[in-house]
């Protein structure tokens, strides 16, 4: 018979800068599963996993879970921290407790006790949800975080207040950031073996209209650590002069509400490469001109595919140096 995790719990007092973890009597993996307290006194569900890497596993605003090392005398130790976020959730976070040390006390040899946990926790994530709709996922982070490193290129260069008035946050726009006489479309890849960036529709990589059109694109990997998050970039644009209220504003438009700043730090990514092109007749595109008949350009929707921009040279309008896509556009 498992322990029950509310009793646990009760005789674990707050932490004020370290965590305070109790033996939950239950051996895995040659370790035992630990209940624990938090830095910030939050509760949390230790599951032992040597030699798994370190990466987030689930992030929610109620429930996070995520395998990292954590200091165990003099050496470290690597855990599942499956942790609760919200404080009135904790009779449910420690139901969740239950249920995985249940899973865990029958579980045969031969399966995986971080992967059962982490199946337990996946069945109960819906209940930890204290507001309704998900986080942006690892994909929408990157690709917002690619916005905002455009973001802090104009920035530099015209201004804070005309990069933020230059953003579409969101609004649909044929292109990420609107100037007068310019424009530039931004990507972002997690992919590792190609420099790959999927275009939708057939007017974001059309300059008609637009004027000088520039495509600035990051091939990011997702980290467990180090790196920088979309917190960390906010706060250097805001730390140059760019209007917190307004660039917050723009954020909450595409999802990303202040509440949640605190989660999304530990969504973390690192930039692997960049590339940037001077969009035009020699960039590899389908636009409406390239149509048989662009009077029919109506007719024709769901277009998406994907440019390979590894193999791309300046005379495809590649620039020499990525960041040169973001001079002359004012």
């Amino acid at each position: 018979m498992t322990p029950d995790a509310s009793l646990l719990f009760a005789g674990i007092s707050s932490p004020s800068t370290n965590w305070l973890v109790k033996p939950a009597g239950l051996t895995v993996l040659g370790a035992e599963v630990g209940v624990a307290r938090d830095p910030q006194g939050r509760p949390a569900l230790l599951v032992p996993a040597p030699g798994y890497p370190a990466e987030l596993k689930l992030l929610t605003r109620g429930l996070t879970a995520r395998v990292g090392a954590l200091a165990q005398g003099s050496s470290y130790a690597d855990w599942l921290m499956v942790t609760c976020q919200d404080s009135s959730l904790r009779d449910t976070f420690f139901g969740l407790c239950n249920a995985v040390m249940d899973r865990l006390g029958s579980l045969p040899a031969d399966l995986d006790p971080v992967v059962e946990a982490m199946d337990v926790v996946k069945r109960w994530k819906a209940l930890m949800e204290t507001v309704s709709g998900d986080l942006l996922g690892v994909e929408q982070c990157a690709g917002l975080l690619v916005e905002l490193h455009a973001m802090e290129e104009l920035a530099a260069r015209y201004g804070g207040a005309q990069a933020l008035l230059a953003w579409s946050a969101g609004d649909r726009s044929r292109v990420d950031f609107r100037l007068p006489r310019s424009g530039v479309e931004v990507k972002a890849t997690l992919q590792r073996e190609q420099f790959k960036v999927t275009v939708h529709g057939l007017l974001q990589m059309d300059e008609t209209q637009v004027g000088s059109l520039r495509l600035f694109a990051q091939q990011l990997e997702h980290v467990p650590s180090g790196g920088e998050s979309i917190p960390d970039v906010v706060d250097r644009l805001v730390s140059v002069g760019v209007d917190a209220a307004e660039l917050r504003s723009g954020l909450a438009g595409v999802g990303f509400l202040p509440k949640d700043e605190e989660l999304y730090r530990a969504v973390r990514f690192k930039v692997l490469d960049e590339r940037s092109l001077l969009v035009g007749p020699s960039t590899p595109r389908i636009v409406p001109s390239t149509l048989a008949n662009p009077d029919l350009t109506g007719h024709v929707s769901g277009v998406a595919y994907q440019l390979n921009l590894s193999s791309l040279t300046a005379d495809h309008g590649c620039f020499e140096d990525p960041r040169d896509a973001f001079e002359g556009l004012v």
